[in-house]
């Protein structure tokens, strides 16, 4: 097998590509407080792709499919999520309420590994998340579970830099707050997560990580270092092993 060709970088060109690294995590952190403090809208604004070819090739990834192309990640991840939380503080008495009232949604992101293509072109990241929902219900109780998730991203340097280009969330596990996490249950039934139901269809509907037995398969792969991006290697729907587009 031929040998790789070693790459010879002038200083100038390392300390680049250690700053791409640096702005691609600053990118994600930025995600993850937007999205606690539900400026959906401001997240796919200011953090993901902006050019129309990548915006329609955009794709956000979750256990059950994905949501393809900007519009249709905006009518999911902002409409329909701001639709549902304006009717369960309307359930509550507290439609007029700030908005936010009574919900905690945070996904923290831990043991980054970022890793910027030989081209300097795309990026890919992987982080591990074990997070907290909360939802207000009726008569001052709370639905609160904690949340573990693998993310994965693929990212592109447009003319305003860095930016979000795809992403899948890979959930392995919810658990009410104070139950064991032998209550689960065992094989992954469609639908019957709150996250599914409240985001409703994806563009590419499709089982891409099959939490049973709490991580049974590998999607999405770490990822790893590469020289240019491909199809094959992206965590959009075409790198699924499944895919079949």
């Amino acid at each position: 097998m031929a040998k790789k060709k070693k790459i010879i970088r002038s200083n100038e060109e390392r300390i680049i590509r250690v700053w791409d690294v640096e702005q691609v995590k600053d990118l994600m952190s930025r995600r993850t407080i937007y999205e606690a403090t539900n400026r959906r809208e401001d997240e796919l604004k200011d953090l993901w792709v902006q050019v129309p070819e990548n915006q329609a090739t955009a794709s956000y990834g979750r256990n059950w499919g994905y949501y393809v192309g900007m519009d249709e990640i905006k009518k999911y991840y902002v409409d329909r999520y701001n639709e549902l939380e304006a009717k369960a503080l309307s359930d509550i008495g507290k439609a007029d309420a700030p908005s936010g009232y009574g919900r905690f949604l945070f996904h923290p992101l831990s043991t980054p590994l970022v890793y910027v293509a030989e081209d300097g072109q795309t990026a890919q990241g992987t982080w591990y998340s074990i997070g907290a929902d909360c939802y207000p219900e009726a008569g001052g109780t709370a639905d609160t579970n904690w949340n573990c998730q693998k993310i994965c991203a693929d990212f592109i340097k447009e003319p305003g830099g860095w930016k979000i280009w795809h992403v899948v969330f890979s959930q392995d596990f919810t658990v009410r707050t104070g139950h064991d996490v032998g209550e689960l249950q065992s094989i992954y039934i469609r639908g019957t997560g709150r996250d599914e139901n409240d985001f409703g269809d994806p563009t590419i509907p499709m089982l891409a990580h099959d939490p049973s037995y709490t991580w049974c398969d590998n999607y999405p792969p770490l990822n790893d270092p590469y020289e240019t991006f491909t199809d094959e290697i992206s965590y959009g729907p075409e790198g699924h092993p499944d895919y079949e587009g």
